[in-house]
């Protein structure tokens, strides 16, 4: 058992023990429901402030409440030496440090328990590794009974003086007939003592003094901050990353608050600056931008506060998105280093080779972090020319000469903190620079004249990239390849918005490429948006093959979200043109997307139609992953109308293909087909395994919209077992994903789950709300009930009317005044919350 696990365990023991619910706990903290059900989940860990509240409104025993807070905080340190007096050079740290405590806890934890004597704590500019060794420092001094000593490098500009620098922190005088390192050393040889050594990436030649001197002190440990790590034999390295951002930047103030470090330290520093600062809910989320916008740089997020009497949050944000430097004055307390983030920036560009300053420009044009073979084929500037061909650059190439020299060059730009790097879910290296830095760069690219050309080969590179991607994933369903996908999607939509204004037609491959990925993953409306964007440039520039197949992609997402008449639009512009290429896999691809279009819109025998001659055309050209799709899209229009023995056979030979062609996409999707079927049957048990098989791969495949289909269906399971909580628990996350890919008539749908679960807890009013709205917007997507959603509505109202001894009402007869899509999410949200 995990500590958050078995804290999560105990704040709901303690809950149920004063017989509170979520709810009523989460009041009386002043959080969301969801923040307690995380926590009880062991799916959150809680701030101090949260932990030290349930401690208190929870009325935990004062003996077990230091526990509890360690069980909280996963931080307690078994060592707890015996107290003794210390002195300390340390200086004050002028601004609350925020968000820190797990950073603390862990380099505490190196230093003291598995007895690191030297720690460099690395980072970007801006990050705080100063004042973070400043705070853990601060809590070391009883391990060391002879204090710790700040030495500060800043104002050095020779790495000879450091032994200077730390003789003068240490009061040590020079001696006669003795070198100033061997006084030093002496004169450390028996104290135990900590050394604070800040800002050392200007000074690296002295890494090994640092070394010596440990050598011959051996009860002197160091703590070091730099932006490159100083490559000495002894050194262990701690990361210090930015401050953690809003994962819902929309959330309420309070929220962001308690999430967000850096929202709280941009609210703490504009307070300071301005105690008529307002943080509510109408600034909240422009606060949030902002600070995403800064990349949670702790530097830089005081740089922006500190003008909070002059600007207000919104108009900085609009500054940023033009020109960094606009915060490049800052208050008289700040040294001379630290008045900009840019002239921190300046100052390690200024230490880098020439070759290293070009590589650091050019990976300006990769967004979220690129590979090696990547950087390769892009970056080189002075090899290739506009127009020539990448294509065989697919992020699979050999080690060449080229990639050791700029491995050479990455090396300096890594150990300068300038680019970071992490193992890709493909097990590759991955080099990313921070969004602040990564515009320092792309300044210095356009000063150099190389904008254009590396950006192209950017594009060029990534086309190819998705090309090969969308080729090998309909091969093989293959999900390795659009995790790929995934792990470049920025640099994608980077390309995107590049070749949109510059080079269209790297904008038409790209979105030919990616539509069936968009519509997988659930992200339709950027698909949408990308592939209309696209068709305002002469469709001259592609085959009318390739034309047809951006129709398809536009009418297949236009149509999950509900908007039949595009959907229809493009679908049939896409039959025109494989009708005229005479592309019989082409038609047979249509009339699938025709069969579901018509299934959407409740017209089933229409889709079953649709499905059999694609069926047929499909058998003809041999197509057997055509085939077992189509036979499980058939299969589920059989469910609708009952036809349940006839839908069996269908989706039974559609598993056995699939699991012949080793496909996880079709069998996910059987799994769950079967898993209604046998729910419609009365066999529960039957039904639960194949759901909960289905939903392991569909997880695993991130297949948003099916998984939030699969989700609701096992909601309905739960609530026909009498299990609401759960039933709740599945309508909820299944309801978030559907919001967030903005699928109109899959959030109909899991309005009508939420009026059910109402029904199952006996709340009519409710129930006939919430199927009031869903049913005014299915009229205006137009999308008819399916008979199977009919069923299960008509079921719970004829159970309300009987036992509250109402008239008899069908759907068309419910009396209650709809409410907007958003009022309804929130109002069902709401309804459900006793489950617990």
């Amino acid at each position: 058992m995990t500590p958050v696990e078995s804290f999560g365990q105990w704040v709901k023991q303690q809950r149920k023990a004063v017989r509170w619910t979520q709810q009523e706990l989460a009041q009386q903290i002043g959080c969301a429901r969801m923040t307690i059900q995380m926590i009880e989940r062991g799916q959150r860990r809680p701030s101090a402030q949260i932990a030290e509240l349930l401690s208190e409104v929870l009325d935990i025993p004062g003996a077990q409440r230091e526990s509890f807070l360690f069980a909280a905080r996963m931080a307690l340190l078994p060592h707890t030496p015996t107290t003794t007096s210390t002195s300390s050079s340390l200086p004050a740290l002028l601004v609350p440090l925020l968000g820190r405590d797990n950073d603390e806890v862990a380099i505490r934890d190196q230093l003291i328990e598995r007895n690191t004597r030297l720690l460099t704590l690395v980072g970007p500019p801006g990050v705080g590794k100063t004042s973070l060794a400043i705070r853990v420092a601060n809590t070391l001094q009883q391990y060391f009974t002879d204090g710790i000593v700040f030495v500060p490098l800043a104002p050095l500009q020779d790495s000879t003086l450091v032994v200077n620098a730390i003789a003068q922190a240490l009061a040590v005088q020079d001696r006669a007939h003795q070198s100033l390192i061997e006084t030093v050393s002496e004169t450390l040889s028996d104290r135990q003592i900590l050394l604070l050594i800040d800002n050392f990436e200007h000074v690296l030649s002295a890494g090994p003094l640092l070394v010596e001197l440990l050598t011959k002190a051996t009860n002197v440990s160091m703590l070091v901050t730099s932006r490159a790590h100083l490559g000495v034999i002894g050194e262990y390295l701690y990361a210090v990353k930015p401050l953690d951002l809003p994962h819902n930047p929309t959330a309420s103030s309070m929220v962001l608050l308690e999430e967000s470090s850096a929202v709280a330290l941009f609210v703490a520093r504009a307070r300071a600056v301005n105690p008529h600062f307002v943080f509510d809910d109408a600034v909240a989320p422009v606060v949030a931008a902002l600070c995403a916008r800064l990349d949670g740089l702790p530097l830089a997020i005081e740089l922006a506060a500190a003008q909070s009497l002059l600007l207000t949050p919104q108009t900085m944000l609009e500054h940023l998105e033009h020109y960094v430097p606009v915060f490049d004055e800052a208050t008289d307390y700040r040294s001379d280093r630290q008045r900009s983030l840019c002239t921190a920036l300046n100052w390690s560009y200024c230490l880098m080779r020439l070759e290293e300053q070009a590589l650091l420009a050019r990976l300006a044009v990769f967004s979220d972090g690129c590979t090696l073979d990547a950087i390769v084929a892009v970056s080189d500037a002075d090899q290739r020319a506009v127009g020539s061909d990448m294509s065989k650059h697919n992020g699979t190439s050999a080690i060449t000469e080229r990639h050791i020299h700029t491995l050479n060059f990455l090396n300096t730009l890594v150990s300068h903190s300038l680019v970071h790097t992490s193992v890709g879910r493909q097990g590759a290296m991955r080099y990313t620079m921070l969004q602040i830095i990564r515009e320092y760069a792309a300044e210095h690219l356009i000063k150099r004249g190389e904008d254009y050309i590396i950006r192209y080969q950017h594009a060029q590179y990534y086309a190819g990239i998705a090309e090969k991607a969308a080729k090998e994933f309909y091969a093989t369903n293959n999900p390795e390849w659009y995790e790929m996908l995934d792990e470049e999607y920025y640099n994608l939509q980077a390309a995107l918005t590049w070749s949109l204004e510059h080079e269209p037609v790297y904008a038409y491959r790209l979105c030919g490429a990616l539509w069936f990925f968009w519509y997988t993953r659930g992200y339709n409306t950027e698909g949408r948006y990308w592939l209309l964007a696209v068709l305002e440039h002469p469709r001259e520039l592609i085959s009318s093959a390739k034309q047809a197949h951006i129709y398809r992609g536009i009418g297949i997402l236009a149509s999950v979200q509900g908007d039949y008449a595009q959907a229809s639009e493009y679908l049939q512009q896409a039959v025109a043109l494989y009708q005229e290429l005479e592309d019989k896999e082409g038609m047979a691809h249509m009339m699938t997307s025709l069969g579901n279009l018509t299934s959407y819109q409740g017209l089933l025998t229409q889709s079953i139609a649709w499905h059999e001659q694609s069926l047929q055309l499909a058998r003809d050209i041999g197509n057997l992953r055509g085939v077992a799709m189509i036979l499980s899209n058939l299969g589920s229009t059989n469910i609708d109308l009952e036809n349940y023995e006839q839908a069996q056979t269908l989706i039974e030979e559609s598993l056995a293909l699939n699991t012949q062609l080793d496909d996880d996409w079709g069998i996910a999707s059987a799994l769950a087909n079967l898993g209604q079927i046998f729910h419609l049957r009365g066999e529960l048990n039957r039904a639960r395994d194949f759901f909960d098989h289905s939903l392991v791969l569909r997880r695993r495949l991130k297949e948003n919209r099916k998984l939030a289909d699969t989700l609701q269906d096992y909601g309905y399971l739960q609530l026909t077992c009498g299990d609401l909580e759960q039933a709740y628990l599945y309508f909820c996350e299944s309801l978030h994903i559907r919001q967030q890919i903005g699928e109109k008539r899959g959030i109909v749908q899991s309005l009508e789950a939420f009026a059910l679960l109402a029904a199952a807890q006996y709340e009519p009013q409710r129930a006939y709300k919430l199927l009031a709205t869903a049913t005014a917007l299915r009229t205006v997507i137009g999308a008819l009930l399916t008979p199977l959603d009919r069923r299960r509505i008509e079921q719970s109202m004829y159970t309300l009317s009987h036992y509250f001894a109402l008239p008899q009402r069908t759907l068309e007869q419910i009396e209650a005044e709809p409410m907007s899509q958003s009022q309804a999410v929130q109002y069902a949200l709401q309804g459900c919350q006793k489950v617990d």
